[in-house]
């Protein structure tokens, strides 16, 4: 009796990992108020295991991959680069907090050796 309470417990601790792991797949609506005003995007992400992977859309047609992405007990981390007009990329490194049809979090960036943070949030697109 007691081998088959462990064995109950251990898979409904894998079974509910995997599924804030796979919870995360779909296309999500992005939003985040920069010092430049509103950036809209349509995020879509895929998970497998603990990788994370995807692309961001934005309303002007540029697409910016997902890369570095990880998901793992419910954070979310993943980086977009985008090109400049002048040549240069700038990373945003974003980290956030998965909770059913909602991820909130910040993205970071480098501007000109200053750190700067931004809130940003996403809702599952139905």
């Amino acid at each position: 009796m007691r081998v088959r309470v462990v064995t109950v417990v251990a898979t409904m601790v894998v079974m509910v990992a995997l599924a804030a792991q796979t919870g995360i797949n779909g296309t999500w609506a992005f939003v985040m108020d920069s010092e430049m005003g509103q950036v809209a995007a349509t995020v879509t992400f895929k998970a497998d295991g603990e990788k994370l992977t995807g692309e961001m859309k934005l309303p002007d047609g540029r697409v910016w991959p997902v890369t570095d992405g990880t998901i793992k007990d419910s954070v979310v981390k993943f980086v977009v680069t985008r090109q400049r007009p002048d040549g240069s990329a700038m990373a945003y490194g974003m980290t956030g907090k998965l909770a059913g049809d909602a991820i909130t979090g910040t993205a970071s960036a480098d501007m000109g050796g200053q750190i700067i943070e931004i809130p940003w949030s996403m809702k599952r697109s139905k």
